[in-house]
């Protein structure tokens, strides 16, 4: 997956300036400096998965928002949750087994 770093800066200044937060305010938020956060917006540096949680945690968005611009609501999602719990419930051994067989069936759907 090709991570597109300009719609990642784009949904982050667009989230903090919907909250009214400044690149400054942002980076004092998590640590970072107000340069980095500019770079990070328009796509100059690469960030972290580690900065992009703080950053997602800082602007109460998901991280794959963050990354990709679109959401799984899991919470309404009865099936997901089912095969979640499924899964949960199965040993390591079994979920890796399971996780294969999905791998596969996506690659050879038709």
């Amino acid at each position: 997956m090709d991570i597109n770093y300009v719609g990642i800066g784009e949904r982050i200044r667009s989230k903090r300036k919907e909250l009214g937060i400044t690149q400054n305010k942002l980076s004092e938020m998590i640590g970072l400096s107000e340069h980095y956060i500019s770079k990070i917006e328009r796509a100059v540096s690469k960030p972290s998965v580690e900065t992009l949680a703080a950053i997602s945690k800082v602007l109460n968005i998901s991280l794959d928002y963050l990354i990709t611009g679109k959401t799984i609501n899991i919470e309404n999602s009865e099936t997901i949750n089912k095969i979640l719990g499924t899964l949960y419930l199965m040993d390591e051994k079994d979920r890796i087994f399971i996780s294969k067989f999905l791998e596969f069936y996506k690659n050879n759907k038709k």
